[in-house]
């Protein structure tokens, strides 16, 4: 057998990276992981990957270390109280395994800033109106279009660029 240390190095992490998958949904369960609380984990750790350009796996996993990292940072910049869950404490599951999650009690204040932060990101300005068969957008000073509906956006070049500068306004 002549395997290079790479390949050998890449079954490992990938061995490494499934046991994990798999602790957590022993841990936490499928019902758990697809759950309401799952789900919102999802959202906000989709969100936490575009807004710090993480790579937090989107698996609804709320006891990941680099998820709570991210929830804490997030909480600390925008002064939104941080509580950290404990056995018994009254707030997180009574059987101790969420101990040592990050999470607020201001639920509401913490959508609402991740829904305004998510709107920011969404730069650029889109015209929808100009005609009916293609959509444009202006981001970066760089002027992009993409069929009607389609959110495929491919950068505008030579004619095509000069009659979207001239005419479509944003």
């Amino acid at each position: 057998m002549n395997r290079s240390f790479s390949k050998i190095r890449h079954i490992q992490e990938a061995n490494q990276r499934l046991e994990k998958r798999m602790l957590s949904e022993q841990v936490l369960g499928p019902e758990r992981l697809s759950s309401p609380a799952g789900q919102e984990n999802k959202k906000q750790s989709e969100f936490f990957n575009k807004y710090y350009k993480l790579n937090l796996p989107i698996d609804g996993n709320w006891l990941n270390p680099e998820f709570n990292k991210a929830m804490e940072r997030y909480l600390k910049e925008k002064n939104i109280p941080i509580w950290v869950c404990k056995k018994g404490d009254g707030y997180c599951s009574n059987d101790g395994e969420d101990e040592g999650v990050v999470t607020t009690q201001e639920f509401k204040r913490l959508r609402d800033s991740i829904a305004q932060d998510s709107a920011k990101l969404q730069t650029g300005k889109i015209n929808t109106t100009y005609d009916k068969s293609y959509d444009y957008k202006l981001e970066n000073g760089k002027y992009y279009y993409s069929v009607k509906g389609q959110n495929k956006w491919v950068e505008s070049t030579g004619d095509g660029l000069v009659s979207i500068k001239k005419n479509v306004k944003f």
